[in-house]
């Protein structure tokens, strides 16, 4: 992403995945754009994969 008056024009993002205890289930690092062609927000894609990892989703709040 292209912010103008920053000094370097790309960067990381780190999403992690947690309970609330804060032991981690799943981290994903960020790099850019996906190969995959989805008109979906990069949340959305992001959330999704996170879930996906659980074997029963509505037991985590």
């Amino acid at each position: 992403m292209f912010i103008s008056g920053k000094p370097i024009g790309f960067g990381y993002k780190i999403w992690t995945m947690s309970s609330a205890n804060g032991y981690p289930y799943a981290l994903k690092i960020y790099a850019g754009r996906d190969e995959r062609k989805k008109n979906e927000p990069l949340g959305m894609k992001v959330i999704e994969e996170m879930i996906s990892v659980l074997e029963r989703p509505e037991k985590h709040e």
